[in-house]
């Protein structure tokens, strides 16, 4: 764990054989606050995070630099 007490940061890393249900029960077990996941398989994305990338705003960077939708295919969610 990594940690900012001055800004209220803690950084958790998790091994990389971690489940989804592990996942989960750590933000379950600390209601109130947010989440920021910088890493995850490809299949955690739309559960933890579905809403990545799906305002105006993300979706036309994405556009911008990869039109073609071949970058981290799934990571930022379908371009709509």
């Amino acid at each position: 764990m990594h940690s900012t007490v001055s800004m209220g940061i803690v950084r958790c890393i998790l091994p990389g054989s971690a489940d989804l249900e592990t996942v989960r029960a750590i933000a379950a077990a600390n209601p109130g606050c947010t989440f920021v996941y910088e890493r995850l398989p490809s299949h955690m994305w739309d559960v933890l995070s579905p809403s990545v990338a799906s305002d105006r705003l993300s979706q036309g960077i994405k556009r911008a630099f990869d039109p073609f939708g071949i970058l981290n295919p799934g990571i930022m969610g379908p371009l709509t």
